[in-house]
């Protein structure tokens, strides 16, 4: 079975945008700088396919259990000129029909998820490519991230060391702590090393934290009586729910179809193919096809075939 690497395209893009040198306009530096990058991958890599996700926008799933969800995020002239590079890739690539994964109102980070279960469960092997800590939870079997600023590649065991190797105890303690980054508040009175201390003591199930068990360990500690509200039961439940990613389509509820079929058919193996006039016309569009390297790595990567 070929390998997998699962590409988180924000993240990268990102990366691609605000390290562009002078030489390319930021619209186009996205779709080379990735290209570039990803043709060197696959060449270290060999036998694996490539499949690059995109956000479909912020996760109607986690806005519709918390509306301030990633509200945090203002919107300043780097950051707009940076999406619409991200979008400006991703018409580039549709354009020529090539293979690349993103559904509106769904998450990179659920889509990555998803297949990385199903890689867990097939046991293909699977690297995923982003910096994103977030997808941790998605490690495990023959499927390790590649976190590309340290140039690290990371196992399940490796990235969750301070939570014992447990996924479980590692969406506890992001429940708990919250994600400042994504906009979700932790429990008030619970900074980070709070929730560490709360998840050892739990086990790192949320739910024991209500027991009298935790409650009589916890009566000297200033802090306790923040566990034992009303409301903090389904708080709770709300907070793992936003920073657990997806790991099966019918979690998506009314988009679970729609993921469905974009996973199939960005996982799909039969190239598509490009006419010669097509492949001319997306050259002279995209100023700059040098940089991308050769024609045949371009079809390699992207899993299209131009038609002579």
């Amino acid at each position: 079975m070929r390998g997998l690497l699962l590409v988180d395209g924000n993240g990268l893009g990102w990366w691609c945008c605000t390290r562009r040198g002078q030489g390319g306009p930021p619209e186009t530096a996205v779709l080379f700088g990735m290209t570039k990058m990803l043709i060197d991958a696959q060449r270290q890599l060999g036998d694996y396919d490539v499949v690059v996700v995109f956000d479909g926008g912020h996760s109607a799933l986690r806005t519709e259990l918390f509306p301030g969800y990633k509200q945090n995020r203002s919107a300043t002239a780097g950051r707009t000129q940076t999406l619409t590079s991200i979008v400006h890739c991703q018409e580039a690539l549709r354009s020529i029909r090539a293979n690349f994964l993103s559904v509106p109102g769904v998450e990179a980070d659920d889509l990555i998820s998803i297949i990385a279960a199903r890689s867990r469960e097939s046991g293909r092997r699977t690297i995923i490519w982003s910096d994103d800590r977030d997808l941790h939870q998605c490690l495990g079997g023959l499927v390790v991230q590649f976190m590309h600023q340290k140039r690290v590649t990371v196992t399940k065991e490796q990235a969750l060391a301070e939570w014992g190797g447990d996924t479980e105890r590692f969406i506890a303690w992001k429940a708990l702590a919250g994600d400042s980054s994504d906009g979700i508040p932790g429990l008030a009175g619970i900074g980070e090393k709070r929730a560490h201390e709360l998840v050892a003591l739990c086990d790192g199930k949320l739910g024991n934290l209500l027991s009298e068990r935790v409650k009589r360990v916890l009566e000297d500690k200033s802090w306790s009586k923040v566990l034992h509200e009303a409301d903090v039961s389904t708080y709770l439940m709300t907070q793992y729910a936003l920073v657990r990613t997806v790991t099966d389509v019918v979690e998506l509820g009314g988009k679970a179809d729609a993921v469905a079929v974009a996973i199939d058919k960005a996982m799909a193996i039969d190239p598509n193919i490009v006419g010669e006039e097509a492949w001319i016309e997306f050259v002279r569009a995209y100023d700059g096809f040098q940089l991308i390297g050769s024609e045949s790595d371009f079809e390699q990567l992207y899993r299209i075939r131009i038609r002579r």
